[in-house]
């Protein structure tokens, strides 16, 4: 836990000042993704290791794109920490490429996005990975140059429907 702590104290401090380091920013992910992995005990632990390890009893009650995601990594005989770390570095990714593309500093938004949100999405499975959809979706809305579309009285862009389809997406994981 102590060397723990000093990694991210460490991480903070060179991020606040080296605010927008590749290598860095590279770091505090990997880091950000070991946490998340092999973090145990926390409170949704064992919903989502029941989920993972019979998705039949839950088949009507987890969304569907949540599901195909369980089925997938057990179709690979993953074990749930396996499983854990695919769906975080799915979040990570999102989410880091979203923060580096819109953010001036993004190593202080990343670890900003470190202390919070992030350690609530370490219990929060679904809701971390559908807030990622949702993130990254955010990208279309800005400076939208996309290409309109005109049917009757909407007037959508291209970058509109992706992100429809992101939240349409990030509702099949957790509504």
């Amino acid at each position: 836990m102590v060397l723990i702590s000093l990694v991210l104290v460490f991480l903070c401090l060179i991020n606040l000042i080296l605010r927008k380091s590749k290598s860095f920013f590279l770091i505090t992910i990997i880091f950000m993704w070991l946490l998340a992995t092999f973090t145990y005990g926390n409170a949704d632990e064992t919903v989502y290791q029941g989920r993972y390890e019979n998705p039949e009893l839950w088949a009507n009650n987890t969304e569907y794109l949540f599901l195909v995601l369980i089925k997938i990594c057990k179709s690979f005989n993953l074990t749930f920490i396996e499983y854990k770390g695919i769906i975080f570095a799915i979040i990570l990714i999102l989410i880091s490429s979203t923060i580096w593309k819109l953010s001036s500093f993004p190593n202080v938004v990343l670890i900003m996005y470190m202390f919070y949100p992030f350690l609530m999405h370490i219990s929060q499975i679904r809701n971390a990975l559908a807030t990622s959809v949702f993130i990254f979706g955010y990208r279309y809305l800005i400076n939208d140059t996309s290409k309109k579309l005109h049917f009757k009285r909407l007037n959508l862009s291209i970058n509109d429907l992706k992100y429809v389809f992101c939240i349409i997406i990030a509702s099949l994981i957790h509504t």
